[in-house]
């Protein structure tokens, strides 16, 4: 790398459209990665993000636990409770995320953020890749993944921020539904961009 500064990648993008694939193509090619998902999973065994969940969510515990399927159930069907839960964990993950990246050794970090813009985590990042593929793609990906029906998976879709928002919002694309050996030469394209930088 020419810069003696860390790049940070936020690659995000709507559910279903191949992020964790394009992940695994930044790692082949040298660079380190994370999933912000895995790091807010950890944020709810935080004693203190616990607490707090447990006093807006206190009917999704037994005991001292969690019912992470529970609380999953409440915030997808109610706007105002998703809103309760990310004021309370979203914070704790922006931080954790800045933590990781400041340990990670590596000139190239890459995260999946998956909800980057609603979460208001773009300062996170310097540069950030928006993972794309048409919505009949992504139906058909969720369907196969989750083994739901045609119109749960159109609903978990318009559920979020429309992609074409996200496209807006970011710096470059990488476009899934061509394959492996396109996505590779995507990205490599974007690490050469960056190294030019």
């Amino acid at each position: 790398m020419k810069q003696s500064r860390k790049v940070v990648i936020g690659i995000t993008g709507g559910i279903s459209t191949g992020k964790s694939f394009v992940m695994k193509i930044f790692k082949e090619l040298g660079c380190a990665v994370f999933n912000c998902d895995v790091v807010a999973k950890e944020i709810l065994d935080d004693k203190n993000v616990l607490e707090k969940v447990k006093g807006e969510f206190s009917e999704c515990f037994n005991d001292k636990l969690l019912d992470r399927k529970k609380l999953r159930s409440i915030i997808f069907s109610d706007e105002a409770s998703r809103r309760k839960l990310d004021a309370i964990t979203h914070p704790a993950i922006y931080n954790r995320v800045q933590e990781l990246v400041r340990e990670i050794e590596s000139d190239i970090v890459a995260v999946e953020i998956p909800l980057l813009f609603e979460a208001s985590f773009e300062k996170l990042v310097g540069y950030i890749v928006c993972v794309v593929c048409s919505t009949s793609e992504q139906i058909k990906r969720l369907i196969a993944r989750d083994n739901i029906n045609k119109a749960e998976a159109t609903k978990a879709i318009n559920s979020q921020m429309p992609l074409a928002e996200k496209v807006k919002r970011s710096n470059t694309v990488v476009d899934t539904a061509l394959g492996e050996e396109s996505v590779k030469k995507q990205v490599k394209e974007i690490l050469k961009r960056l190294d030019n930088k």
